[in-house]
């Protein structure tokens, strides 16, 4: 099995990384059909067709720390060891142990495997770390260890975490963004400060109010808790217009409103697609 790496050459420059379980004829006339869609004066997208491990390998000993931008998307090695981590993890706690929390990741236990950390050595200071997964992800909720042990795995490696956004109905599914260089973290922070919140984001859910009903676990509420006005330590949620809050939860955690639109569509299609 192989991955695809696509680095485009224009500024700025991104580092893109996709897992493809097996080389497909069609990728080529999926290329063909992007390049002949781009601008005559832009530069052509690169594609390294390869096995990433052994690129990181090469990339990271030459040091090539040169992309403003590094966005992974689904790298599924990665989501299969966190998935079988959680699993295994499950299975050897008591039923003790099962019945005191819904925690589901080891103290202790790193994330991401360190290719995924590789990474971002190949990104410049002040650029931009992006990953987002769809399978075998933690619950940053039932798991509040979870986001510091992200922040910590990522500043190991010289990145610095900005904010977590998961779906609230489905936190598996996340969007990671870190930004590399200790000195450039304050000033990024400062920035997304004075900008609206992560309206929507992609996670493979055909319902717009899956999508657009966030969740966010951003680290300066986890060290400065009066920094907001909310009960959770560190997890906050996206509200959609006019609607009243949730009921209170357990300390230390906010989830999001509860999507009326989702359960509305499983119900629709519970009755043959009928609404009552």
């Amino acid at each position: 099995m192989k991955n695809s790496i696509s680095s485009n050459q224009r500024a700025p420059s991104t580092f893109w990384i996709c897992w493809i379980p097996k080389i497909d004829p069609l990728s080529v006339s999926i290329r063909q059909r992007i390049d002949a869609a781009q601008s005559p004066t832009e530069k052509p997208l690169k594609y390294i067709i390869s096995d990433l491990y052994q690129f990181l390998e090469d990339a990271v000993t030459s040091s090539q720390a040169k992309y403003d931008v590094s966005y992974i998307s689904s790298f599924a090695p990665d989501e299969l060891d966190r998935e079988a981590i959680q699993l295994s993890y499950r299975r050897r706690r008591t039923k003790a142990e099962a019945y005191a929390s819904y925690q589901s990741w080891p103290e202790g236990m790193p994330p991401f495997q360190q290719a995924i950390m590789d990474v971002g050595q190949l990104v410049k200071d002040g650029g931009l770390f992006l990953l987002q997964s769809y399978r075998g992800g933690v619950d940053c909720v039932l798991n509040p260890h979870y986001g510091p042990m992200v922040r910590d795995q990522l500043a190991r490696n010289d990145l610095y975490l900005l904010e977590i956004h998961f779906f609230t109905q489905s936190p598996g599914v996340q969007l990671i963004a870190a930004v590399k260089g200790q000195d450039q973290y304050r000033k990024w922070m400062d920035r997304l400060a004075s900008k609206p919140d992560l309206p929507e984001f992609y996670g493979r859910y055909p319902d717009p109010d899956m999508r657009r009903d966030i969740s966010r676990w951003n680290p300066e509420l986890v060290e400065n808790p009066a920094l907001v006005n909310a009960p959770a330590e560190g997890v906050t949620d996206t509200p959609l217009p006019s609607q009243d809050p949730v009921s209170e939860k357990p300390s230390g955690v906010s989830e999001g409103p509860l999507n009326t639109g989702f359960f509305k569509t499983l119900m629709q299609k519970a009755m043959g697609g009928q609404d009552r």
